[in-house]
Formats: C-alpha cells, sequence, structure tokens
C-alpha cells in the first residue's frame, strides 16, 4: 500500500472524501444546481487540504469530481440538468428537480442503474457506460 506521503494530497482516502462531499452538497440544496466549477470550489472550501492546488492536483481534482457526477447519476441521486438561462453543464439533487420547474431533466434513463446487478456494480464507484448497458439489459438468472 502506498505511503501518505506517495499521495497526491497528503490524506488517506481522498477520493472517497471528495466524493462524500459531492453528495453532501447535492443532498443539502437540492433545490441548487451545480457546474463542474461551483462544485470545485464548494469542496475546496470543504476540505482544507484541497487549498491552493498544483496544476496535477486541480486535473485530479476535476477527474474526481467527475466521477463522483457520474456515481451520484449512475445511483439516481442526481441529473444533468438545462436551462434556457446557463449555457454551462449543471446537475441538481434528483428530489430538489421534482419540485424546481426552471429546468429541464436531461439525464437519459440509460444513466442510470435499475437493476441489482447495476446497483451492487455502482456501491463503490461509477462504471462505464457500456458495463451499466449490460449489467441493466442482463437477462434474469445470468450475471
Amino acid at each position: 500500500m502506498k505511503e501518505t506521503q506517495d499521495f497526491v494530497w497528503p490524506v488517506a482516502g481522498y477520493t472517497d472524501k471528495i466524493h462524500m462531499g459531492l453528495k453532501y452538497m447535492f443532498s443539502s440544496q437540492p433545490l441548487m444546481t451545480f457546474t463542474v466549477e461551483q462544485m470545485k470550489a464548494h469542496i475546496i472550501r470543504g476540505y482544507p487540504w484541497l487549498a491552493n492546488p498544483t496544476p496535477k492536483q486541480n486535473e485530479l481534482l476535476s477527474k474526481i469530481i467527475k466521477t463522483g457526477i457520474q456515481k451520484l447519476v449512475q445511483s439516481n441521486r442526481v441529473k444533468k440538468v438545462h436551462s434556457k438561462l446557463s449555457t454551462d453543464a449543471q446537475w441538481q439533487a434528483t428530489l430538489g428537480l421534482l419540485q424546481n420547474e426552471g429546468f429541464v431533466n436531461i439525464t437519459s434513463e440509460d444513466s442510470v442503474a435499475h437493476t441489482p446487478e447495476a446497483e451492487k456494480a455502482i456501491q463503490q464507484r461509477a462504471v462505464g457506460g457500456r458495463t451499466l448497458h449490460r449489467l441493466n439489459n442482463l437477462t434474469p438468472g445470468k450475471a
């Protein structure tokens, strides 16, 4: 196992912590929409060890946020939304979308886990689109 000083940030489990920060952000503010840059700013405010990132850390943070969003979309907690007022990609908590009429859900149902096999696969990490499609369309009795 890697030593803490060999990590991109000197914190064990930083990916899980960032993903948990995203999950909390959406659950605590379900009526708000967020762009990737807004999510990044929120996460950096929440974790002091993310302040003043190097270019490598900034790039990795963007990738971790992207996979975190993908995992939240696949678990049907977050939807990608569109509004007439913004050109940037935005996401909103699924519960908030039901109450917010100013935004349109543009998340495909193919992006969400529907079967127990797919739900089990995304518990730890997001899966690719082909894998999710295969898991969502399994013939009963085959894994």
